[in-house]
């Protein structure tokens, strides 16, 4: 999905300016994929008529979550060795769920809970 949008930004220094992004999680529904990172091609202008070259910017959990460029020059994401991302979210291995039967097990599932059943609860 690509869009174009102008939004007005704050301008710290020579280096530095500041632009409120979307919280892609809350628009997402329940029916589409998970999404792991927002990339945006960002192009600065003074005068709303003259833009610098278009920079290309990754939002993400660096808790869990990493991104190189492949061969071909594509942004590939992946998940950090013993996380989850699930529901928007990273976890970390071994994390509870909402109840006492399920848990983040990255060797099972990355991206749902996984059930978690020990011999001392009855799920």
């Amino acid at each position: 999905m690509s869009r174009s949008l102008s939004l007005q930004c704050v301008y710290n220094d020579l280096n530095e300016v500041c632009a409120p992004v979307q919280d892609t999680k809350r628009r997402q529904k329940r029916s589409t994929q998970t999404i792991l990172a927002t990339m945006y091609h960002i192009s600065v202008s003074n005068n709303a008529v003259n833009f610098c070259s278009p920079s290309k910017v990754v939002v993400l959990d660096g808790n869990c979550q990493d991104f190189f460029q492949d061969a071909a020059g594509n942004t590939v994401m992946i998940l950090k060795p013993r996380y989850c991302y699930i529901e928007g979210r990273c976890v970390g291995e071994g994390t509870p769920g909402d109840d006492s039967c399920t848990e983040c097990k990255p060797s099972s599932s990355t991206f749902e809970w996984t059930n978690g059943k020990s011999e001392f609860i009855i799920c």
